[in-house]
């Protein structure tokens, strides 16, 4: 397998479904509250949501009034979530796309990249995404990023085996860390009844300096680490929130 190209397929079956029921509403809504907080922006502004997944915030910032385009490669999320906002009548853009390839419109007042999909490829990579997203965001724009693997984040706490049940589905993660490449490769096997789908997911794996440095040299300004949605200063081992502002 590619591993700077594995999360184009690794989103469907029983991994969508999975992940789709491991958030909790109330950690959705706590989120979009801390990113409405800290950018302060007000209703029917701009926001991009990549990459989107299916939809948690792009469902709720839209209900809340803001003007959200939503961006993702999978196809599954993009016919979900085209499927969930036709329900409720809400006026989202979605995208169906590579980020790195596809017009992503703008400009916005803010960006959000919420998930851990920040470092699923290298960092010359994620440095063009970074720019991308910079080159849609209004001057003083925000760029709100989420992430658990931070180095800080991740290393502390890293287990080589776990496993998590969301309803029927059952996952086991196996985990190994290449420090020489700064990767973690994780083997995750999806176990729903007689069904079993085997999947492998590559995160690239970046210091907090080295993050502020990308986002820098993209044009953003990192203003604040926390360490959740409820604001409290980042620290070792916390769930990365980042706050960023273009220049």
């Amino acid at each position: 397998m590619n591993s700077t190209k594995w999360y184009q397929t690794f989103f469907d079956g029983l991994a969508t479904l999975s992940w789709q029921r491991a958030v909790p509403a109330s950690l959705t809504e706590a989120e979009v509250d801390f990113i409405l907080q800290h950018t302060a922006l007000p209703p029917d502004s701009r926001i991009l949501d990549v990459p989107c997944g299916f939809g948690r915030h792009t469902l709720a910032l839209s209900e809340r009034g803001y003007r959200v385009t939503g961006v993702d490669l999978s196809e599954t999320y993009i016919l979900t979530l085209s499927g969930e906002i036709a329900a409720r009548n809400l006026p989202v853009t979605l995208i169906h796309g590579d980020a790195l390839r596809t017009d992503l419109g703008g400009p916005y007042d803010a960006v959000v990249c919420m998930g851990n999909s920040f470092g699923y490829a290298p960092y010359v990579v994620m440095r063009r995404f970074v720019r991308r997203l910079a080159a849609v965001t209004k001057s003083g724009g925000w760029f709100v990023l989420n992430t658990g693997v931070l180095a800080e984040t991740l290393l502390p706490h890293l287990k080589t085996e776990a496993a998590y049940e969301t309803g029927d589905i059952t996952m086991h993660v196996r985990n190994e860390y290449r420090p020489l490449e700064s990767v973690l490769q994780s083997e995750l096997t999806f176990v729903q009844g007689d069904k079993t789908e085997v999947k492998t997911a590559f995160h690239y794996v970046f210091t907090l300096a080295e993050v502020t440095r990308l986002l820098r040299g993209a044009g953003f300004d990192l203003r604040a680490a926390y360490g959740g949605p409820d604001g409290k200063p980042y620290a070792l081992g916390d769930y990365a929130y980042l706050l960023a502002q273009r220049r």
